[in-house]
């Protein structure tokens, strides 16, 4: 977990959801809902003792999230 850059941990999967959002190509609603399914996953990640770095390696590059709901 991100104990000594827990703002700048935020801030990367913030950044990292922001481009999932961006390329998903769906209605508001399922892309919100889509969205939470990410971050609780990233969550789920982090309490397991990843880094966020390892957490979004795990997920994909953003593109290919998306691509994988579009």
């Amino acid at each position: 977990s991100c104990l000594v850059g827990s703002e700048m941990c935020i801030r990367d999967s913030s950044t990292y959801i922001a481009r999932i959002k961006r390329a998903l190509r769906l209605d508001p609603k399922t892309k919100q809902r889509i969205i939470e399914g990410i971050q609780t996953e990233i969550q789920l990640s982090l309490d397991a003792g990843m880094t966020i770095d390892e957490a979004i390696e795990k997920l994909g590059q953003p593109r290919e999230v998306a691509n994988e709901y579009n």
